[in-house]
């Protein structure tokens, strides 16, 4: 695993903050995320997460979720997602998914 966010959540854990959330499609890859960044900073402070942003009502269970959770957030850390294809791609909001998520 690479990318943005997963660097960015080692270097939070290296500087002390925790829990770190971890959000991915599906929580099977989130999960993965999670396991990976516990092997390679040998700490346990991370929260598999599953949200599709792309989908409004997800987003608002997500929203709610967390608020229950009682998990403070600091910080966010938004990175594109990519998107192949020419097209527009419409999510079930009718909103373009590019611009969705």
């Amino acid at each position: 695993m690479a990318g943005l966010g997963f660097e960015a959540a080692v270097l939070l854990t290296e500087q002390g903050y925790g829990p770190v959330i971890v959000r991915g499609h599906s929580l099977a890859r989130a999960a993965e995320a999670k396991n990976e960044l516990v092997k390679k900073t040998g700490r346990r402070v991370f929260v598999a997460l599953e949200a599709d942003l792309g989908d409004f009502t997800n987003v608002a269970a997500v929203g709610e979720e967390l608020a229950r959770s009682g998990h403070k957030i600091d910080a966010l850390i938004l990175n594109a997602r990519a998107v192949s294809g020419n097209g527009m791609v419409p999510t079930d909001d009718g909103i373009e998914l590019m611009m969705a998520s």
